[in-house]
C-alpha cells in the first residue's frame, strides 16, 4: 500500500491504493452510523481534505462542517458538496471560538501530521459539548517504517503513536475511551495481494483489474473489508478511538 501520499480520496477513480481507499471510506461510514445512532446533530470533520468524508457524514442526516489547512482542498470540497460548510483551519494554531460546542468531532489520520499533536488533543474537549463524541484515528506504530535513526520514511508523518500511550493521553485530556477499533481485513488482503504479485502468481495489472473504483463499488467493499471492528485491532494499519468528552472545566 502506498502510504507516502498526503491524502487519499476513495472516489477519485484512480486505479491505485485500493485497500487504503476502503480503509478511508470505511472509517467515515462507521463514524456516520455511530453518530446517527447516538442522535448526534452537529459534527466537525477536521482535516477533511477534499470533503468526501464530510459528504458521507452529511448523507446520514448530520449537520457537518469540514475544515482543512489546504485552501485548494476547501475550494474543491465546496464545489463538490454544497450541502456541507467548509472552511480553512490550521490545527497547529488557534481554533476559533465559533467552532465550540459541537456534538461530535471526527478527526481521522491527522495527529501524525501535526507539529504539536498533544496541544491539539488538549484543545479538543473545548470544541465538544459535555458528553460529546470524538472519533479519532492514527496509524499503528507497528506499520510505520523508520530508518536507523527512528525517522519515518513517510515525509508527511511527523510523529509515531503507541496505542497505550495515546489512550493515556486521551484520558488525561478528559476523554473516556468507549472503544478501540481497527480494519485488519484490509491490511491482510493487501499483504496477500502484495505477496502474490511479488511471488509471480499474478501481475500488478492483473490485481488492479480485479478491483472496481466507481463510487458504489468502493462504498460496498468498504462495508465488507474496510468497516471497523473491535477484533484483532493490532493487525490494522490504523487504530480508531471512539471517545466521550468527560472533561471538567
Amino acid at each position: 500500500m502506498n502510504y507516502k501520499i498526503e491524502h487519499c480520496n476513495p472516489f477519485d477513480g484512480k486505479h491505485c491504493n485500493y485497500w487504503m481507499k476502503l480503509e478511508h471510506c470505511g472509517r467515515y461510514l462507521f463514524a456516520a452510523e455511530v453518530l446517527s445512532k447516538a442522535g448526534t446533530f452537529s459534527v466537525l470533520d477536521l482535516s477533511c481534505a477534499e470533503g468526501y468524508g464530510s459528504d458521507i457524514l452529511a448523507s446520514h442526516g448530520l449537520n457537518v462542517a469540514g475544515g482543512d489547512i489546504r485552501k485548494e482542498y476547501i475550494m474543491t470540497a465546496s464545489l463538490r458538496y454544497p450541502s456541507v460548510t467548509f472552511f480553512c483551519i490550521d490545527l497547529d494554531g488557534e481554533i476559533p471560538a465559533s467552532l465550540n460546542s459541537v456534538n461530535a468531532v471526527v478527526c481521522f489520520e491527522t495527529l501524525e501530521h501535526l507539529k504539536r499533536p498533544k496541544a491539539f488533543l488538549r484543545r479538543l474537549p473545548t470544541l465538544l459539548r459535555s458528553s460529546g463524541t470524538l472519533l479519532l484515528s492514527v496509524p499503528n506504530k507497528r506499520y510505520e517504517k523508520t530508518d536507523e535513526n527512528g525517522k519515518n520514511y513517510d515525509p508527511y508523518h511527523l510523529h509515531i503513536f503507541d496505542k497505550d500511550e495515546l489512550l493515556s493521553e486521551l484520558s488525561a485530556c478528559g476523554f473516556t475511551v468507549l472503544g478501540v477499533y481497527g480494519q485488519p481485513a484490509c491490511n491482510e488482503m493487501y499483504a496477500r495481494e502484495h505477496d502474490a504479485i511479488k511471488g509471480g502468481v499474478m501481475t500488478q495489472e492483473e490485481a488492479d483489474g480485479l478491483h472496481k473504483y466507481d463510487r458504489g463499488s468502493i462504498l460496498g467493499m468498504s462495508r465488507i473489508a474496510g468497516y471497523p471492528t473491535e477484533e484483532n485491532v493490532d493487525a490494522s494499519y490504523s487504530y480508531i478511538f471512539v471517545c466521550r468528552n468527560d472533561a471538567k472545566f
